[in-house]
């Protein structure tokens, strides 16, 4: 194990025992933000998720999921991103670049290791029962190249975890598309995430509300620093091995539970808005846990998620853009035993 995900490891190790809380600032637009102060009681359940849950959330979910057959193109206009590269052929002489797209035959204009790593993952895929661009991944460039290695390893990390999704899906119809639209809207959001000062807005803010309300804070803090280097080693790897290994090294940081509760949480937000995807938490196995937990340690109620409106990293913690009545209770006014305006 690479020491940069030794520290992680230990930093995960010490945030679930409650060591190193962070604070939210609830920023409502209405004077002062009031700060919430986890509870360091360790009073707050966990929330366990376990493959039949993931199995009953991603059966009630997928008959009103609208898959799109560009899983990553649909993933950015869900979170509202730009490519953060491509794959281009540039023509000196005539001052110009062309876009290169899947399936073109230009493809030997690609350096070795590239194509040398996308014929490994076609292998792999071939392997896993799921023939071909089994993970959508050279819908956009005929190799394995800039996003679509994160989403690789990030697959490779969740490995198992995708083999219940599978599970899950491999009777409906077109469960391919539905995996590759959980695949890239969890990568998407991860992404989104390794940028400096990141913030998410809208749908995206909504699924890190939900999130921290399975995880916790200071879980949710450490798994951002995951994602980032994931990123930087998915981005370094020249072989398909290099990037298992940066993949298996975040997926044991980041565990199997949190993983679940990822995919169950990155599959509800397919296709929706962060009002549609707040209406669909509470049903989903779990809610009442996240609910406790979200409350306790980000202050925000449950059943009004969906009006988070941004949610940003600060030094100490996040901030989070809401409305009012997202509230909770126990945050308002000064002298409360969770949070306190400032």
């Amino acid at each position: 194990m690479r020491l940069p995900w030794l520290v992680l490891a230990l930093f995960w190790v010490l945030a679930g025992c409650g060591g190193g809380a962070k604070v939210v600032r609830l920023d409502t637009g209405r004077g002062a933000p009031v700060v919430q102060v986890p509870r360091a009681d360790g009073s707050t359940p966990r929330v366990a998720l376990g493959g039949a849950a993931l199995k009953e959330a991603v059966a009630r979910l997928a008959p009103g999921l609208r898959l799109s057959p560009r899983a990553q193109e649909a993933a950015r206009r869900l979170f509202e991103v730009e490519p953060r590269s491509g794959s281009y052929l540039v023509d000196l002489e005539r001052r110009r670049i062309t876009p290169v797209g899947a399936g073109d035959q230009r493809a030997a204009e690609f350096s070795p290791p590239d194509v040398e790593l996308t014929r490994a993952y076609l292998r792999w895929c071939g392997r896993t029962g799921r023939t071909g661009d089994c993970l959508g991944l050279l819908k956009e460039s005929p190799v394995v190249a800039g996003d679509a290695r994160f989403a690789l390893a990030l697959a490779l990390a969740k490995g198992a975890v995708l083999d219940e999704l599978w599970d899950a899906v491999k009777d409906m119809a077109n469960p391919e598309a539905l995996m590759q639209a959980a695949l890239w809207t969890a990568a998407t959001y991860a992404l989104l995430w390794t940028v400096p000062e990141p913030a998410t807005k809208g749908v995206a803010a909504v699924l890190t509300a939900a999130l921290i309300g399975y995880v916790g804070i200071d879980t949710f803090w450490a798994l951002i620093q995951g994602f980032r280097h994931l990123m930087a080693e998915s981005d370094a790897a020249l072989t398909f091995d290099a990037l298992r290994g940066a993949g298996e090294r975040f997926g044991k940081v980041m565990g199997r539970q949190a993983a679940r509760a990822f995919v169950m949480l990155a599959t509800a937000a397919i296709g929706s808005t962060g009002a549609t995807l707040g209406a669909k938490l509470p049903g989903l196995p779990g809610a009442a846990g996240a609910a406790v937990r979200v409350e306790a340690e980000a202050g925000v109620v449950y059943s009004a998620v969906g009006q988070v409106e941004t949610v940003a990293v600060a030094a100490d913690g996040f901030t989070f853009g809401l409305a009012p009545g997202a509230v909770a209770m126990s945050t308002r006014g000064t002298g409360s035993s969770t949070g306190r305006l400032v």
